[in-house]
């Protein structure tokens, strides 16, 4: 019975079962197409098949249905199977390395207290009635519909967070790893970050979480699943400290009391259960303003993650994406998911959905009408692909039946019926005129605020605090906070004021900064005057890579000021007296080459913003310009690829001068670009820079065939497979070529990657990124060869720990073991040795502090590296890193600098 033996035979059964139906399929579908057809990851149909686990019954009902088979049958044995299958601490998984180390460190660590009576079923009572409750406001005089009537579950994949951006050669953030349902994240047992854009769903993904958790746990199913919490990131911290009461229980306790209105002291401090963790749910890390802020709350958080405390907590941070190397202070090998939106074909099940749920007259009908007046524009099509704004067109066209313009029309017309619906509820309000608009204007005071820097306290002043300097009357017999919650855009808890979505605190503020002519003219003067600076040696301008010194360049918004920039270009661009104006420095940007401004236009207009079309057209030209190829680059390309055709006599270096100047990067991002404006040849190009060589680098290459096959274009993956056997491309580019494949649901991609991985023509470290692709899929063998290459001395020391972690990422009892047997290793680098140490802290923190303890010992190591031990020490478990400072205090081969940098880290 090969996995299943052991098992329940009513489990045993439904797994054989399972497993002959594939067997007799008559589409003869692999496991990867077996997952595609159930819309199920891989891993939970590998699990389904040939784990030991018990499935869900939504899982066997859609195996049973990818398999073209009657699900009753099944679902009787799973019924069985549940009643008969052992408590979770005897189940039949067999004990990780990670589950060996926690075994190992029961007696040195001290163990929790126990959950006091009634505290849990409290909170879980309390927070039941809240759990089907939409993150935002509606504005049909029904109200808005419950979250579970209208939610559609999103896909996810998991991000390449390790690509070098400041390698010119290496192209944007990309993934190599397949799209699978967002509940996966919740089958692994790991801390991880999920990472979308604004109004793309995460506060809806982690409040079905949030529901189906306390809902199973009220239920008495899965008792071994953790208890989740949903806290937003500004809730858990406070002035002058990370962590709101210093820690992580205090904090939690605090948020939820606050949110609540519920007494829990000391809940969150002890396991819900004996061997359950906390399912801790941290939303909106990135509304909090201050960088160093988020980093700090970041460090406290991978601290209880990482350290004694990490069997207690389990952390998914949402978050919109964020600079370049921030999450980093979670810890390097934490997973970062990218939320993607709807497919384009799910847009009608969504719509229909909400007009369902709002009771609308023949909803059927008004989804048709809503679709095809969608369809027939582009921009409000792409806008829908996002949750939210699917939700609020929705409202808007089952009120009104219209479309809005643009992202800031949908809002301005959202508000406008948020005042009134909230006028029609407050009979007993005073009747004074223009309450309305002086409750949007309170508004906007408070969100510009929010918005600006807060350079002198860590969580900067409450929404309450900021509503004190409001400069303005209240009108007659009402209060500022009376006025402003007459938006409906915010909400109370515990008396304090919150936006009820950081989109509309966006909106708001936008509002601000354009409420008068002079604020007008100063938004404007900062969003295009003030960035332009000229590039010189000893004053760069950031990101400079292809034009020369002296010119001058627009330094776009950062990401996290790209959804206020889009409706702040909204507002300016409907005052009558200055859209010229801005349409002007809009057309500035637009230069021929000035690729940043024309990518920050294309984004725009991607997120729904309404630019005027003679600048989508100027931008058009431009990117055209830029992403153009000219018969002489291909003549150039080719002589390039065929040096025999070049003359007897010419000089090599000089032909190589002359002949790489065919070769643009720049090009796959102008043409990336240029398809965001529907720009009519843009597929032509990435097809032509994916396929010639000496066009653009591998990398680029790569990178121009997956956009090709993202957008639906067939010749995306003909393309990706040719460069994924191309012997002339870089190892990693072939990598990542066949790892795209995998992505896009080819089923070569598999073989290819096998291929990859068996060459033994490719680098080491190449190899191992295929089989690291490979095993994150599932693929046992794969796994097998990662622990082959982590043992082997012959392997490059770096080659060897990144495969030993990713055995640990993948769940391989085999990982830790290994990675600290290369901590241990005094044949290695002392970076290796450190970094290896590192790894095994997050996947087994007690055994990783025990490594790090010792390298700090090391009296062999030179005293720079034994601090840096000590400083990772300290990150973790500061109890032991005062024990080992206080040893290297007394330690003549430890530098006295460094003695001193140790004792400071403890303060």
């Amino acid at each position: 019975m090969g996995e299943s033996e052991g098992l329940p035979d009513a489990l045993a059964e439904l797994k054989a079962r399972l497993r002959l139906l594939h067997l007799e399929n008559r589409r003869g579908l692999s496991m990867a197409g077996l997952a595609r057809e159930a819309r199920r990851g891989r891993t939970t149909v590998s699990q389904a098949l040939h784990g030991p686990t018990v499935p869900s019954e939504a899982t066997v009902v859609a195996l049973a249905r990818a398999l073209g088979t009657d699900a009753q049958p099944l679902l009787k044995l799973l019924e069985q199977a549940r009643r008969q299958r052992p408590a979770p601490h005897t189940a039949a998984h067999g004990p990780s390395g990670r589950r060996k180390a926690a075994a190992q460190a029961e007696n040195r660590r001290p163990q929790h207290a126990e959950q006091r009576p009634g505290q849990l079923d409290t909170y879980l009572r309390t927070v039941e009635p809240t759990l089907d409750a939409q993150p935002y406001p509606g504005v049909i005089d029904e109200g808005v519909p419950a979250l579970s009537a209208v939610y559609l579950r999103q896909q996810i994949r998991c991000l390449d967070e390790k690509r070098d951006r400041n390698n010119a050669d290496s192209p944007p953030l990309v993934s190599s790893a397949a799209t699978v349902p967002a509940d996966e994240i919740l089958t692994g047992a790991r801390t991880c970050v999920v990472i979308a854009g604004p109004g793309a769903g995460k506060s809806s993904l982690l409040r079905t979480w949030l529901a189906e958790g306390v809902g199973c746990r009220l239920g008495g199913e899965e008792p071994a699943a953790p208890v989740p919490v949903l806290v937003p990131a500004q809730a858990l911290i406070a002035s002058g400290k990370a962590l709101r009461g210093g820690s992580l229980p205090e904090a939690l306790t605090r948020a939820v009391s606050r949110e609540y209105e519920l007494e829990i002291p000391g809940l969150f401090a002890s396991p819900p259960r004996h061997g359950v963790p906390w399912l801790v749910l941290v939303d909106g890390l990135d509304e909090i303003p201050r960088a160093e802020t988020r980093q700090n709350l970041l460090r406290h958080l991978a601290v209880h993650a990482n350290g004694p405390d990490a069997d207690l907590y389990r952390l998914v941070v949402a978050t919109r994406p964020l600079p370049q190397g921030e999450l980093d202070r979670l810890g390097s090998h934490v997973p970062r998911f990218d939320l993607l939106p709807f497919r384009r074909e799910e847009l009608s099940q969504v719509a229909h959905s909400w007009f369902t749920a709002l009771a609308v007259p023949d909803p059927a009908g008004l989804t048709k009408l809503f679709i095809t007046e969608l369809s027939a524009r582009e921009q409000l099509t792409e806008l829908a692909r996002t949750p939210l704004i699917a939700g609020l067109l929705c409202q808007l066209y089952a009120h009104h039946r219209r479309m809005p313009r643009a992202r800031g029309g949908i809002y301005d017309e959202y508000a406008a019926l948020l005042l009134l619906q909230h006028e029609r509820r407050a009979q007993d309000a005073p009747e004074i005129p223009g309450i309305g608009e002086l409750a949007l204007d309170i508004a906007g005071h408070i969100a510009a605020r929010r918005l600006a820097p807060q350079d002198e306290q860590d969580a900067g002043p409450t929404l309450t605090d900021l509503l004190r300097s409001w400069p303005g009357a209240s009108p007659a017999g009402m209060t500022p906070k009376e006025t402003v919650l007459r938006t409906g855009m915010l909400t109370q808890r515990a008396g304090e004021l919150e936006f009820v979505h950081q989109t509309l605190l966006e909106y708001c503020a936008a509002r601000h900064a354009t409420r008068t002519p002079q604020a007008r003219a100063e938004a404007t003067a900062r969003l295009f005057d003030d960035k332009w600076a000229r590039h010189w040696p000893w004053k760069p301008v950031s990101d400079v890579t292809f034009l020369g010194t002296g010119q001058r360049f627009w330094t776009p918004p950062g990401e996290k000021e790209t959804s206020y920039t889009g409706f702040l270009l909204d507002r300016l661009l409907a005052d009558p007296d200055g859209a010229a104006q801005v349409q002007k420095k809009l057309l500035r940007l637009a230069g021929r080459r000035n690729l940043d401004g024309c990518r920050f236009l294309a984004e725009q207009k991607r997120l729904g913003t309404g630019l005027p079309e003679p600048v989508v057209r100027a931008a058009a030209t431009s990117l055209t310009f830029l992403a153009r190829i000219t018969d002489d680059d291909r003549r150039r390309a080719d002589l390039r690829a065929n040096p025999d055709r070049l003359h007897p006599e010419t000089d090599p270096g000089l032909a190589e001068v002359f002949l790489s100047q065919a070769q643009r990067n720049h090009r796959v991002s102008a043409a990336e670009a240029l398809a965001w404006l529907g720009g009519e040849h843009a597929a032509d190009i990435l097809a032509e820079l994916a396929e010639v060589p000496y066009l653009a680098t591998g990398p680029w290459r790569v990178q121009a065939a997956d956009r090709l096959a993202a957008a639906g274009d067939p010749r995306g993956l003909l393309l990706l497979h040719r460069l994924a056997t191309d012997a002339r491309l870089r190892d990693d580019a072939r990598v990542d070529a066949a790892g795209f494949l995998v992505e896009h649901g080819d089923e070569h991609g598999v073989e290819l990657l096998h291929n990859l991985a068996r060459d033994v023509k490719l680098l080491p470290q190449d190899r191992a990124l295929a089989v690291s692709v490979l095993a994150a899929i599932g693929d046992q063998p794969s796994a097998d060869t990662l622990a082959s290459l982590a043992d082997s001395a012959s392997t490059s020391p770096d080659v060897r720990m990144r495969a030993a972690t990713m055995l640990a990422v993948v769940d391989d009892e085999r990982g830790p073991d290994l990675l600290a047997r290369l901590a241990e290793d005094i044949g290695l680098p002392i970076r290796t040795r450190l970094c290896s140490a590192l790894g095994l802290a997050q996947f087994e923190p007690s055994r990783g502090a025990d490594t790090l303890a010792s390298l700090a010992h090391d009296r062999t190591l030179k005293s720079v590296w034994r601090l840096a031990a000590v400083r990772e020490l300290a990150g973790r478990d500061t109890e032991r890193a005062a024990a080992v400072v206080a040893v290297l205090a007394h330690d003549p081969t430890v530098r006295s600098r460094h003695r001193r940098k140790a004792a400071r880290l403890l303060r």
